[in-house]
């Protein structure tokens, strides 16, 4: 597989594990990066789990009822193929027992990815690109609506 495929299959993994309400596999994914939130300092991955598990609803079937789609990845492998950049569009949509299928999110991630012995990974997602909140009154718990929306 190229670098790129490898690298998108990163981004539509972590679509996959968030609509599954999998946050272990999502975390995994950022096991060796850093992440940056709206309006707060830069963290390890790893910390992503807790925050997860206390902002996002669960629905009786155990997930989110969302789908999110991560579009239009824009990969540069830098001169060395060890590192590279990545800007992706994302937008996530749910439906759930009260509404019908939306649109509640879209904007844009910036990553960055390095190639060790065991294959590329996150070295930092940057989560501050939130352009287009929509109604996430069914999808993040009261607390975290305002924060989500404040982009």
């Amino acid at each position: 597989m190229s670098a790129f495929e490898e690298i998108t299959v990163l981004l539509y993994r972590y679509g996959a594990c968030m609509d599954a309400a999998d946050f272990e596999g999502a975390c995994q994914l950022f096991e060796k990066a850093q992440v940056r939130l709206p309006a707060m300092q830069d963290m390890p991955g790893s910390a992503m789990l807790d925050i997860w598990r206390s902002m996002i609803i669960l629905y009786p079937c155990g997930t989110p009822r969302t789908q999110h789609m991560v579009t239009n990845p824009i990969v540069t492998v830098d001169a060395d193929g060890k590192t590279a950049t990545c800007q992706s569009r994302y937008m996530v949509l749910q439906q759930t027992e009260e509404v019908p299928l939306q649109m509640i999110a879209a904007g844009h991630y910036t990553d960055r990815f390095a190639r060790d012995a065991e294959g590329w990974h996150f070295t930092f997602r940057d989560y501050s690109h939130l352009k287009l909140p929509g109604d996430l009154s069914r999808h993040l718990r009261t607390n975290h609506v305002s924060a989500a929306n404040s982009n």
